[in-house]
């Protein structure tokens, strides 16, 4: 081996020492992963019945998935429907509101009320029910009753 024999040579040795190890360090980081990916796939030697399994697995999410979406997109059109057949008519709350498209659906479901219009049933649902509504005619915002102010003179109004 040759002995270095200026600063130069062995700053020259001393780069090439580092750059040898950095080399190392990664071949043996790249044979850790290689070797992690040969076990992966040993561990995971499924065979075609597995994959089926999954599969199978995997279809009937996405159709219970599309069914549930398909159910959502049909309710959600109803309700639409059913809220047409409101008209101008505005409840007292949202809480009446979603109450009465509740019942409208059950309704809709019975058999003794096929071929009805969702108008008809909305008005056997709410005829001669109070407090449904908001009131057309809202009484007016007034003071409290409590002892009032008076500006007049009492003494000039007794004289009169």
């Amino acid at each position: 081996m040759l002995q270095p024999t200026n600063g130069a040579d062995i700053n020259k040795a001393k780069n090439g020492v580092d750059a040898l190890k950095t080399e190392l360090e990664s071949l043996k980081k790249a044979k850790g992963e290689l070797e992690n990916k040969v076990k992966d796939l040993t561990d995971s030697a499924k065979t075609a019945d597995d994959y089926k399994k999954e599969l199978e697995k995997l279809q009937k999410e996405v159709k219970e998935k599309a069914e549930a979406e398909e159910k959502q997109k049909a309710d959600n059109e109803l309700t639409a429907a059913i809220e047409n057949s409101f008209g101008d008519k505005k409840f007292s709350s949202d809480y009446v509101r979603r109450g009465i498209i509740a019942d409208m659906k059950a309704e809709i479901a019975k058999p003794e009320n096929k071929g009805k219009g969702y108008s008809e049933i909305f008005e056997a649902l709410t005829k001669d029910k109070a407090g449904i509504f908001e009131n057309p005619n809202k009484p007016a915002d007034m003071a409290g009753i409590g002892k009032a102010e008076t500006k007049t003179d009492e003494a000039a109004a007794r004289a009169e």
